[in-house]
């Protein structure tokens, strides 16, 4: 949209968690290595953003550089997280609570030690996250957009409280052909980590987590390259 000789960008969202911990998280960024959040109403769902390139991603870029910028991005976008937001230990407690049932679902498409090795490891993980930090989740190579104000801002966040290393993984599986041509996963998953500045063994078991959960979710929905590529990082964190 367009206020006199000014571009903006509106978007307008069902009204739900997701909506909510947008906002919030926007607010809290205050356009430091987000988007700018101009103004919000609540009650229809919309939100006013600053307009970005949205011709230009990282996805435009080289894979090593991408996973590099948006490793700085990852780091920076984990501030002090708001109040009220979901939070990464009832996100682990459900996922350890609904794994087996969902497994048998879809057809128990991992092996069962897989399945459970994954449920015991959610727990655990999800118990000792002590951090409260605002991380967000879905930051994907489309979603850093080029900006004037900044090389590159991240859009359409989802976040959760808790700790950075949960946030990888669409990092990894959206690219992951580029990845394999590019130097392979010990390379580009160092690269993306060392740029997040994360702790290595626990990104990487929550790597396996998150690609568990999202290889069940994907069968759920249909979708046939992701699930197989999440097989290919979990083989790859197994030594397979």
């Amino acid at each position: 949209m367009r206020r006199g000789s000014e571009l903006f960008a509106l978007k307008v969202s069902w009204i739900d968690e997701s909506y909510s911990g947008e906002t919030a998280a926007l607010a809290a960024w205050g356009g430091r290595g987000a988007v700018l959040l101009l103004e919000m109403d609540m009650s229809r769902g919309a939100i006013l953003l600053e307009r970005l390139d949205y011709t230009r991603s990282l996805n435009d870029l080289r894979v090593e550089e991408a996973l590099g910028i948006a490793g700085r991005l990852l780091r920076r976008l984990a501030i002090p997280a708001p109040n009220g937001l979901r939070s990464l230990r009832g996100w682990a407690a459900e996922v350890a609570g609904n794994l087996p049932e969902r497994w048998e679902l879809y057809g128990r498409p991992m092996p069962r030690r897989l399945m459970e090795r994954t449920r015991r490891l959610a727990a655990q993980l999800g118990e000792g996250c002590d951090e409260h930090l605002l991380v967000n989740f879905d930051l994907h190579h489309a979603d850093v957009l080029a900006g004037s104000r900044e090389p590159w801002l991240a859009v359409d966040p989802m976040v959760l409280v808790g700790e950075p290393e949960f946030a990888t993984g669409q990092l990894l599986w959206t690219r992951l052909e580029d990845i394999q041509a590019h130097g392979g996963l010990d390379r580009q998953f160092r690269v993306l980590t060392e740029a997040a500045e994360l702790d290595l063994t626990l990104a990487r078991d929550w790597l396996l987590v998150r690609c568990v959960d999202y290889w069940l979710w994907g069968l759920s929905v249909g979708l046939t390259y992701d699930p197989a590529r999440c097989k290919i990082i979990v083989d790859w964190l197994l030594g397979n």
